[in-house]
């Protein structure tokens, strides 16, 4: 299947979040790694699944996002920076210490004079209780080491 079809599929999933999820996980890799292409399906599959707050939790819907962002990210940083801030503004991933761990990651490849920020991204996902906790603190860790090898 090509990318078109694979857009038109999700688009006729509308509201199916496991057939959504199905096509996102068996498509994506046929179609390569192109950022542009992981952003077109994530976004289609992102308005296809909804905006229900009951999901802002679920895995599979905050991976889609993460995948949503760092594509973004790899074309355009700063856009890619701003679909991290509209999910933590949102609430989306708000207990994914994976979220937390990729927006912090996303700010020091950025911008390396960011660390103060990413630091501060990973505090607010340990106060927020964000899972696993380990996963926040190795990051912690990471950009202290990076912020003082500089």
């Amino acid at each position: 299947k090509g990318l078109p079809q694979v857009l038109e599929q999700l688009s006729a999933a509308s509201g199916n979040q496991a057939v959504i999820w199905s096509i996102v996980e068996q498509t994506l890799p046929t179609l390569g790694s192109s950022s542009v292409v992981v952003s077109s399906v994530c976004r289609t599959a992102l308005l296809a699944w909804g905006e229900d707050r009951r999901f802002f939790t679920d895995e599979r819907y905050v991976k889609l996002w993460l995948r949503y962002a760092r594509s973004t990210f790899s074309q355009d940083c700063v856009e890619g920076l701003h679909v991290f801030q509209h999910m933590h503004d949102q609430g989306i991933g708000r207990t994914s210490g994976m979220f937390y761990c990729r927006w912090a990651e996303a700010l020091v490849q950025a911008d390396t004079e960011q660390t103060a920020q990413a630091l501060d991204v990973v505090n607010r996902g340990i106060a927020a209780g964000a899972q696993p906790l380990e996963y926040l603190q190795k990051a912690q860790r990471r950009i202290e080491e990076f912020a003082l090898s500089r």
